[in-house]
């Protein structure tokens, strides 16, 4: 945990998350980053490639996931 001694620091007001479309960096890395800045209070958007690309995941499934 950042900050010193007991004192929590403030809670950022928004995160941005870019993410590629592997559905292991999603799942595995940014869905548990997102979890903590929410528990945190920040408020978190992510932006993905509207694409499918060769073995990843598109859109609509990336959607379904969150």
């Amino acid at each position: 945990m950042l900050g010193t001694g007991d004192k929590k620091p403030p809670p950022h007001k928004r995160a941005l998350l870019f993410v590629d479309n592997s559905g292991a960096d999603i799942v595995l890395g940014m869905l548990p980053l997102a979890r903590e800045l929410l528990r945190r209070g920040t408020e978190v958007s992510f932006f993905e490639e509207n694409e499918n690309l060769y073995d990843g995941m598109n859109f609509h499934a990336g959607n379904e996931l969150i």
